[in-house]
């Protein structure tokens, strides 16, 4: 009975327990369900996150691509020569890419190479470049100290830029000259410089001032005239050169102190050995056969190279009519020097108003290789060489001048008809640009070097944000 009685309340115990179990699963199902609903949330919000970011990323793609096709479009144009960059930031393409409008600026930051080894001309007072024939043409880079706004006549310039002179080139304007027209636009164009001229073209450092130059000589049966380097001054006197024979200066240094003007009348005078005389012809030297064979003459023995003429005090040359004068460039490269003060002996010019050189007279010819440095002087240009007077007789359409002039005022008189006035060695332009390209909130900045004569362009930066 009693056994019995144990049996059935330990039955009844394990019922209950079986009860209580199965109402503890729905909290645990809640939880589970919580937890995954969480997840799911979050992966929906992640899945629309990632869905906005990859729309943004390709369209951030899309608008740097443009900018990117637009910098190249852009460079072409500056590597082709169908557009020059300026100093101060000029547009140059405005395209559409991606259907993103993009605008692309070129500013040139510097030269890579110095154009201004030897410029055509450089003008170092206001109003100084008078040209008095329209078919003037000049080749090679001129530099105004102080722009002009016009000329009298018109000028060609080829294989030049025009250097502008400002105080300040990161706010310059581009600008242009009215009656000076550029051959080749797409390459060359009027760029900015500093104003202070002394600063980018510096006076020729001469040796100290020579001795007095002794006596002339006479070779090739007296058909020639040889004249010595050295000094020449009220007490050394430099002898006439009206109506002599064929005259050569034997290579050097020749300083003409304060002796006034000389005058060069119907009598051809070469100063020194060509060397490696640059763009001109031979043939269109001056004919000299009275002294032919002077330098290799054992009275002479020149083994030189070209003549420098120092003009001192109140000396200056006149080139009058049928004479004619031919400098060739010595080593240093400066054929006439006038200082504006004292320096290392030489005397500061001061020809009162009046020209440095001047070659105004109809059928004179005047021919210098070296640069002319006179920068507060002036001077006057005429004819070119005549035919009779050259070597291969025929008319030297070269120019006057192949190494350039530094001059405070300068005259053009004469054009030469399918020639040059004056001309100088040149280089390919090749400068340092900056292409900014902005569209669609991207930004590329390239620097890159120029060389559009040559059709080449070297990348040197590229920085997109």
């Amino acid at each position: 009975m009693t056994n019995s009685t144990s049996r059935r309340r330990t039955g009844r115990r394990l019922h209950s327990d079986a009860t209580t179990d199965r109402g503890g699963i729905l909290p645990i199902a809640l939880v589970i369900m919580s937890v995954f609903g969480i997840i799911v949330v979050s992966m929906a919000t992640y899945a629309s996150a990632s869905l906005r970011f990859t729309s943004v990323v390709h369209k951030r793609g899309d608008a740097h691509v443009a900018v990117e096709g637009a910098s190249r479009l852009a460079l072409d144009k500056v590597r082709y020569g169908s557009y020059s960059c300026t100093a101060a930031p000029t547009t140059i393409l405005d395209v559409t890419l991606n259907s993103y409008p993009v605008n692309v600026q070129c500013t040139r930051q510097e030269s890579v190479v110095n154009q201004w080894v030897r410029p055509a001309v450089v003008v170092t007072q206001a109003d100084g470049l008078r040209i008095e024939d329209d078919r003037a043409r000049i080749a090679g880079d001129i530099y105004f100290a102080v722009p002009p706004t016009s000329l009298n006549k018109i000028l060609t310039v080829e294989d030049g830029d025009i250097w502008m002179g400002s105080s300040n080139c990161n706010t310059w304007t581009p600008t242009t000259v009215t009656k000076i027209t550029i051959y080749d636009p797409t390459v060359r164009s009027f760029q900015c410089a500093s104003n202070n001229w002394s600063s980018i073209f510096t006076a020729p450092v001469l040796p100290a001032v020579p001795a007095p130059a002794p006596s002339p000589i006479l070779i090739n049966t007296n058909q020639c005239r040889v004249f010595f380097p050295g000094s020449y001054s009220p007490s050394n006197p430099l002898p006439s050169f009206d109506k002599q024979v064929d005259t050569y200066f034997k290579s050097g240094l020749y300083y003409f102190n304060n002796i006034g003007q000389v005058k060069i009348k119907e009598t051809i005078v070469v100063g020194g050995l060509p060397g490696e005389a640059l763009n001109e012809e031979s043939g269109e030297r001056l004919w000299l056969p009275g002294c032919a064979n002077a330098a290799s003459n054992p009275l002479v023995n020149d083994a030189g190279q070209g003549v420098t003429l120092v003009l001192g005090g109140n000396s200056n040359i006149k080139v009058d009519d049928k004479g004619g004068l031919e400098l060739f460039a010595p080593p240093d490269g400066d054929s006439i020097v006038a200082y504006s003060a004292l320096t290392n002996g030489y005397a500061a010019t001061n020809t009162a108003g009046g020209y440095l050189i001047d070659q105004s007279t109809d059928h004179s010819a005047l021919r210098v290789h070296g640069r002319i440095w006179a920068p507060t002087s002036r001077i006057v240009f005429g004819d070119a060489t005549e035919s009779f007077r050259t070597v291969a007789n025929e008319a030297a359409i070269g120019g006057q001048l192949f190494g350039g002039v530094v001059a405070a005022y300068l005259k053009i008189q004469k054009s030469i008809e399918d020639g040059y006035n004056m001309q100088v060695e040149t280089v390919e332009p090749h400068f340092k640009v900056l292409l900014v390209a902005t569209g669609g909130g991207s930004t590329l900045r390239v620097v890159a070097d120029a060389r559009p004569g040559w059709y080449e362009i070297a990348i040197t930066s590229w920085w997109l944000s």
